[in-house]
Order: structure tokens, then C-alpha cells, then sequence
């Protein structure tokens, strides 16, 4: 309520109908998910209380509205935590609209607090997988841009060529044996 952004399960709902829709071609893209984290955010709360962690929230979310495109969608997934569904658009141009946004937020000044950054991590969307696939690709990637020193933006298929991370084997349910 407080940001006036929708959460998980809407995010759920619009990532099932972006990852099968039939208007994605396959030379069009079907989009991306980006995950964006408000770098100390424990700091800012302990330091200057949560009524100006709440205006910080507030703030950045006001910032991704007004960054992305109205078919895009904002969301937050709790704490300092947001999820971003850009539609229809190649892994270049989503990587351009969310640096301009990583660095408006890195310009701005927040009342009482000052400066304030945002890491963030962003992953091509596959055809028919979950939500939850694509989010914890975009995580993996945003926990090495927080690993690498914050306000930076990671791509989750650059680290998995670089070796910097390492694609993991899909869960099997049965195992036969004989």
C-alpha cells in the first residue's frame, strides 16, 4: 500500500501472460525481468528512522513509474526489493532504460537522507518458464552487483558466459533406477 505498486502474485500473473504470449515472434523479443535493490537500506532506516525510509520506498517507486513505459510493470516485492517486467524489448535496450533509471536514482537527492543508489540484476525472459525461474536468474545477477561494490547493473546471461556464475541442473522429481 504504502508505494502503491502491486506484488508478487500480480507479478505472477503478468509474467505467465509474457512468457507464452503468441505475439512474441521468435526473431521478436518477449522482454526481461529486472530485480532492483536499494542499496543500504538497513543503513538508511537505522540512521535516519523509517518514516524517511517509508519517503525513500515511496520515492523510487515514484522513479521507476515514471521511467518505464506504461506496458511495463512495476513492482515490489517487499522491503527494498522490486521486480520489473519490460515487454517486448531486446536485452540492449532493456539494459539502456534501466541504467537511465540507476542513474536518475544515483542523481537525485532524498530529503534528510541524500544520496541514494540502487543495484540491480536483469535476465531475458525464456519462453513457458515461471516467474520464479526468471526471478531468481535476475536475483543471482543482482546479488553479484551487490557483491561487486552496488550501484551497478548485472546481467544474469553475461556472468553465466564470463564463468562468474554457473547455470544450475533442473530439479528432477523421480529418479528410476531400474
Amino acid at each position: 500500500e504504502l508505494t502503491g505498486l502491486d506484488n508478487r502474485k500480480p507479478f505472477e500473473e503478468a509474467f505467465r501472460r509474457l512468457s507464452r504470449s503468441d505475439r512474441a515472434a521468435p526473431r521478436r523479443p518477449r522482454g526481461e525481468v529486472a530485480i532492483v535493490d536499494i542499496d543500504h537500506f538497513k543503513r538508511v532506516n537505522d540512521t535516519f528512522g523509517h518514516v524517511y525510509g517509508d519517503e525513500v520506498l515511496v520515492l523510487v517507486s515514484a522513479m521507476l513509474k515514471r521511467s518505464f513505459r506504461e506496458r511495463d510493470r512495476v513492482f515490489r516485492f517487499g522491503g527494498e526489493e522490486f521486480a520489473i517486467l519490460l515487454a517486448d524489448l531486446t536485452p540492449q535496450q532493456a539494459e539502456r532504460a534501466l541504467e537511465r533509471f540507476r542513474d536518475s536514482v544515483e542523481s537525485a537527492r532524498f530529503p534528510q537522507v541524500g544520496q541514494v543508489t540502487v543495484s540491480i540484476g536483469v535476465t531475458t525472459i525464456v519462453a513457458h518458464e515461471t516467474g520464479l525461474e526468471a526471478f531468481g536468474r535476475a536475483d543471482e545477477a543482482l546479488y553479484m552487483a551487490k557483491n561487486d561494490g552496488r550501484n551497478r547493473l548485472l546481467r544474469y546471461e553475461t556472468l553465466l558466459a564470463e564463468g562468474r556464475i554457473f547455470k544450475k541442473p533442473k530439479h528432477v522429481e523421480k529418479i528410476e533406477l531400474f
